[in-house]
C-alpha cells in the first residue's frame, strides 16, 4: 500500500477549471484529474486529502469520489463547508478538522490545509505538507505544498504525491 498525499482539485469549479488551469470546459478539468488520480494510486492505497476537493452539487460529488482510487482521508480546507453537510453519506473517507498526522516508518508528517511556519516536532525532522497556496509558496525546510498544481508543475499530470517522493524531495533542499 502506497500513502498519497493532494490538495485543491476543486472539481466542477468553473474559475479553477476555466480561468486558473485553462480547461474549455469544467467537465474535461475533472475528467482529466480523475484520470491523472487513478493512473498513480491503486486501489489499495491511501490518500490523505488536505482540502477543497469540490465546489459542485451532492449528485456529482458522489460520481467523482466513486471513480477515485484507494481510501481517502480528508482534512477540511476553507472551501470543504460547502459540500461536506450534505454529503455525510460519501463512503470510503476519515474527515479530520484541521491536521492529520501520519507517521511512515521513522518519518513524521503533519498534515493540514493551509502551510504552516512551525509545527509539532519539525525541530526533530517532522515534515509538513499543505495545500491551499496553490505553488505560491515556494518549499522550505521541511514544508510542502503537495496541491495538484504543484504536481502539474513538477510531474506534467495534476496527481497526488507518494509519502516516498515527499521525503525524498524535502530532504534535498
Amino acid at each position: 500500500m502506497t500513502v498519497w498525499f493532494t490538495s485543491d482539485q476543486h472539481f466542477d469549479h468553473p474559475f479553477m477549471s476555466k480561468t486558473f488551469r485553462g480547461f474549455s470546459r469544467t467537465s474535461k478539468h475533472d475528467d482529466q484529474l480523475i484520470r491523472d488520480w487513478n493512473d498513480v494510486v491503486l486501489r489499495g492505497d491511501c490518500v490523505v486529502v488536505l482540502g477543497d476537493v469540490f465546489w459542485t452539487n451532492y449528485q456529482h460529488i458522489t460520481a467523482i469520489w466513486g471513480q477515485l482510487n484507494g481510501s481517502k482521508i480528508l482534512v477540511k480546507g476553507n472551501h470543504d463547508h460547502i459540500w461536506l453537510k450534505p454529503t455525510k453519506g460519501l463512503s470510503h473517507h476519515i474527515i479530520y478538522e484541521h491536521k492529520y498526522k501520519v507517521k511512515g516508518g521513522k518519518q513524521h508528517i503533519v498534515a493540514c490545509h493551509f502551510p504552516m511556519l512551525s509545527w509539532n516536532k519539525k525541530v526533530h525532522g517532522a515534515l509538513h505538507v499543505h495545500g491551499h497556496s496553490h505553488g505560491a509558496l515556494p518549499p522550505d525546510w521541511h514544508r510542502m505544498d503537495v496541491g495538484v498544481d504543484v504536481a502539474k508543475v513538477m510531474f506534467g499530470t495534476y496527481r497526488p504525491f507518494s509519502l516516498e517522493e515527499i521525503i525524498y524531495l524535502l530532504k534535498e533542499i
